[in-house]
């Protein structure tokens, strides 16, 4: 990987990931981030937060 791009929707949380991978850029969206040439894009989630169905994550 030659370059690493996040974006979060809580600010401080992608800016504690930048700083964890030196080097990451943060970008403001993911549109930024689909707007620049890329090759690849991960996309990470909790599992319970995904839909309609999902099971509830423990001690709910």
């Amino acid at each position: 990987m030659s370059h690493l791009r996040a974006t979060d929707i809580v600010p401080e949380r992608v800016q504690a990931l930048a700083a964890e991978y030196n080097g990451a850029e943060v970008a403001t969206s993911y549109d930024d981030i689909l707007d620049s040439v890329v090759d690849a894009v991960a996309i990470f989630t909790q599992r319970w937060t995904t839909g309609i169905g999902c099971p509830s994550p423990p001690g709910r």
